[in-house]
């Protein structure tokens, strides 16, 4: 299967890049538009956020969430424009209005139909797939350097790879929770 260039992009993201960035497409505007609170004009694919509404979205601190940002924009991801202090409903905060490069609106939520995986279950192949990938380097990485590793280092990569597993088989067993 030949992967599209910009899927490619995405799945070089870290999985907290990645949360964030389909957070932010999720909460982006489907069409151009004032927003009815700050009265600014809000490009189509755009949102106004405040570190603060994203700390809560997340569950992520502000620096995570900063460097996050910052590097969906220099992977050219999303454009950042700082707007300041903005007062909204939360109060006064310094507001970012963050527009997706290459924004297409999510499709109203009917039903999902077994051909177009939903956005949770992009993002769970997602993670599937880099923990397997993840678990496969580290299983080689052992069988590659058992001889050279201490016990000691052997016991620890066979914690983390564990870890892994234990990892894989919670979002691969919970696929069908996440479907209800």
């Amino acid at each position: 299967m030949k992967v599209q260039p910009y899927q490619a992009k995405l799945d070089q993201l870290t999985p907290r890049e990645r949360q964030t960035y389909f957070e932010l497409v999720r909460l982006a505007a489907p069409e151009e538009m004032i927003h009815p609170e700050y009265q600014v004009l809000i490009p189509k694919g755009a949102c106004i956020i405040s570190y603060r509404q994203l700390e809560k979205y997340l569950d992520l601190t502000r620096s995570t969430i900063r460097r996050a940002l910052v590097r969906l924009a220099d992977r050219d991801f999303i454009e950042l424009t700082h707007l300041g202090q903005l007062k909204g409903k939360d109060g006064l905060h310094y507001r970012t209005m963050v527009k997706i490069k290459r924004y297409e609106p999510l499709p109203a939520h009917t039903e999902v139909s077994d051909q177009e995986p939903s956005p949770v279950e992009g993002l769970i192949k997602l993670e599937c797939d880099h923990l397997t990938q993840r678990f496969d380097s580290l299983q080689t990485y052992l069988a590659q350097n058992r001889t050279r590793l201490t016990p000691t280092e052997r016991a620890q990569l066979d914690r983390i790879i564990a870890a892994y597993q234990a990892a894989l088989n919670v979002v691969d067993g919970n696929k069908e929770s996440f479907r209800r």
